[in-house]
């Protein structure tokens, strides 16, 4: 029963950090629009200084770290291997 329990805490993390993150954007969404701005406008403006709100909630939950620069690993390849010819 307890990955059950951890099934059901880390669904309602991931929900709690969901509607976090839209409030967060609504609150901003209203601000820009109380300066002037149309709502589209101010929805895209909102969304681009956030961020990309999937890998923010992938991260948050632990599902990013297979992705390439989760781990400060971006721009870092492997080194090419050259094939030597041996006698």
């Amino acid at each position: 029963m307890n990955w059950l329990t951890q099934l059901l805490a880390r669904r309602l993390r991931r929900e709690e950090l969901s509607e976090s993150i839209c409030e967060h954007l609504d609150e901003k969404i209203a601000g820009l629009m109380d300066c002037g701005m149309m709502r589209e406008q101010a929805e895209r403006t909102a969304r681009r200084e956030f961020g990309n709100t999937t890998l923010i909630e992938e991260r948050a939950s632990g599902s990013a770290r297979d992705l390439p620069g989760a781990n400060g690993e971006r721009g870092r390849r492997a080194a090419p291997t050259i094939p030597v010819a041996t006698k």
